[in-house]
C-alpha cells in the first residue's frame, strides 16, 4: 500500500460530531440571578412554605407523643416504689423531652455547644425511655392481671 491510500483511507472516516439533544437547564438554574458580587438566589415565593398552624400542630403532636410515654414510666416509678413526694425524676425526664423537641428544631437554625450537649443528652434519654417505656408497659399489663 502507498503511503496516498492510506491518507485516503483516514480521511474517510465519518467525523461528525453525534447529535445532541439540546437540553433545558436545571430548575434551580433558574432561581440564579447575578449580580455585583456573583450569583444569588431569588426567592419567587411571598408565603412561607408551611404556616405557622401546621408547625404549631405538629409539634404539639410530636411532643405529646414523648411526653405520654414519659408520664407512664414515671407513674409505674412512683406505685412501685411507693413515693408519697414528688420526686425530682417527674421534673427532669419531662423536661428532658421538650428540650430534644427544642433543640431538633433549634438545631436547624443554630449550632453551638450548648445546643449540642443538650440534644445529646435529651436524645439518650429518650434512647432509655424507649426502653423503659415497654418495661412500665410490661410491669402495668401484670400488676392488672
Amino acid at each position: 500500500m502507498n503511503d496516498s491510500s492510506r491518507l485516503d483511507g483516514e480521511n474517510n472516516l465519518n467525523l461528525r460530531k453525534p447529535f445532541i439533544k439540546e437540553q433545558k437547564p436545571p430548575h434551580w438554574l433558574k432561581c440564579l440571578k447575578k449580580s455585583d458580587d456573583g450569583l444569588k438566589m431569588q426567592s419567587n415565593s411571598s408565603k412561607p412554605r408551611f404556616p405557622r398552624s401546621r408547625i404549631i400542630w405538629f409539634l404539639s403532636v410530636f411532643s405529646t407523643t414523648p411526653l405520654a410515654a414519659t408520664w407512664l414510666v414515671c407513674a409505674t416509678c412512683d406505685h412501685f416504689w411507693q413515693t408519697a413526694s414528688m420526686p425530682v425524676w417527674q421534673i427532669i425526664f419531662p423536661a428532658l423531652t421538650l428540650i430534644f423537641v427544642a433543640t431538633t428544631i433549634l438545631g436547624r437554625r443554630y449550632s453551638n455547644l450548648w445546643l449540642r450537649l443538650g440534644y445529646r443528652i435529651s436524645a439518650i434519654w429518650l434512647g432509655v425511655l424507649n426502653y423503659s417505656f415497654f418495661a412500665a408497659a410490661a410491669a402495668q399489663n401484670l400488676k392488672l392481671s
